[in-house]
């Protein structure tokens, strides 16, 4: 049991939270040194641990997630979003005169087209493929000097000279 409080103080469980963001579980046992079978019995046991390899993994997700809809940003396409409606219920009697009227709000789905966006294109390419879409552009030039005032002087002679 010596083993497993080596890993239960406040800078081990971080250091458990970073390796769970990058690792499997048989990973993570490998860099603590114990099997993965003694991890998912700690993980049962010590609540910290657990929530330390919880919290590791959701920052992943959470990435993976804002990845997919960068992409899905970039792409555009038709999504289904849920719109309050208000439904109006009027009743008549057999003359055709008002009796009731009552209103309830229902919630719908709908499907919307979002265009594909420029700056999210931009954005993904720039970062996922920077060798063939960086945004600068990179020149090599040579400026040689020699014979240049002489042009200076020929410029003035002519009177197109920049005015200085």
């Amino acid at each position: 049991m010596a083993k497993i409080d080596k890993w239960t103080d406040r800078e081990s469980l971080k250091q458990i939270e970073a390796w769970a963001a990058e690792c499997t579980d048989k990973e993570l046992a490998d860099r603590m040194g114990i099997s993965r079978s003694t991890l998912a019995k700690w993980m049962k046991e010590k609540s910290d641990i657990s929530d330390s390899v919880t919290r590791g993994r959701a920052d992943v997700r959470a990435c993976a997630d804002v990845e997919k809809s960068l992409l899905q940003r970039a792409l555009g396409g038709t999504v289904r979003i849920k719109k309050a409606m208000k439904i109006r219920h009027v009743e008549y009697d057999d003359n055709g005169r008002r009796v009731s009227e009552n209103e309830e709000i229902v919630m719908v789905e709908e499907e919307q087209y979002v265009p594909a966006d420029v700056g999210a294109i931009r954005f993904y390419l720039t970062n996922r493929a920077p060798e063939r879409w960086q945004n600068k552009v990179e020149m090599e030039t040579e400026i040689h000097a020699e014979g240049f005032e002489d042009y200076l002087i020929k410029r003035e002679l002519e009177g197109t000279g920049s005015g200085y």
